[in-house]
């Protein structure tokens, strides 16, 4: 019997259960999904130091392309090539917004000896490339849900970052376990927002359908394999 075969017959717990995590850090923080001034906001960086080893995640514009015309976006909410600046970002995500999308590479404290923290990697005109958990917190988020579609998340420290996102104020962050393929990453999330927006599915229900879609991929045997389907989770700060 081949691998692919065993995952096929194997009989997995998501078949019959819905994982979600909750992290009561803001558990006084109300619904506010009738004040978003925008539905969608995706930063996707796809060309982060080179010269440090980081490859270049190619298909990551693709991904916020799609996820912003699922979400019924516009071109202003997509941060991808020149507009892909921890500036831009910053600026933007202060404003109330349903869905953020965060397409990038993730590193571990102290690396190369660059941060002292975890933290995501930006472009930035000012060469302050980090965003990291110290920064988030300082942040004033009003956004139903934060997807970190990040390469090298299995980085010791890396479950800092969403909860410093859920501290400064999402109500859910999506999050990924170990090391994604940004090919995957974009198949998986759009069809998770598709689920979402057209059938107006909970986050965490949409989260099960879309990793049980691809277990059940007959067609593409790599995506049937957990260390794809079974890479992102989901973290509620309340379930009001």
């Amino acid at each position: 019997m081949t691998d692919s075969e065993r995952i096929f017959q194997s009989d997995w717990l998501i078949k019959y259960y819905t994982f979600v995590k909750l992290d009561y850090i803001n558990f006084n923080k109300k619904n506010t999904k009738s004040k978003f001034l925008e539905p969608f906001l995706g930063y996707g960086n796809s060309s982060t130091l080179n010269w440090v080893g980081l490859p270049n995640l190619e298909e990551v514009n693709g991904e916020i392309i799609n996820l912003a015309i699922t979400s019924n976006s516009n071109k202003n909410n997509i941060l991808i090539d020149n507009l892909a600046t921890k500036e831009n970002f910053l600026k933007r995500i202060q404003n109330p917004t349903n869905k953020i999308v965060i397409s990038t590479h993730a590193v571990p404290r102290n690396w190369l000896g660059l941060t002292k923290e975890p933290a995501l990697v930006f472009n930035s005109y000012k060469g302050d490339i980090f965003l990291s958990p110290s920064e988030i917190i300082q942040l004033n988020i009003d956004s139903e849900m934060i997807v970190l579609s990040s390469c090298n998340a299995n980085t010791k420290g890396f479950n800092e970052i969403p909860k410093a996102f859920l501290t400064a104020g999402a109500q859910t962050v999506v999050y990924t376990n170990w090391n994604l393929d940004s090919k995957f990453a974009g198949d998986f999330t759009s069809s998770f927002f598709s689920d979402l927006w057209y059938f107006d599915t909970p986050k965490h229900i949409a989260l099960r359908n879309t990793s049980l879609k691809f277990l059940n991929d007959y067609s593409n045997s790599n995506y049937s394999n957990p260390s794809f389907w079974g890479n992102f989770s989901i973290v509620y700060s309340n379930l009001n």
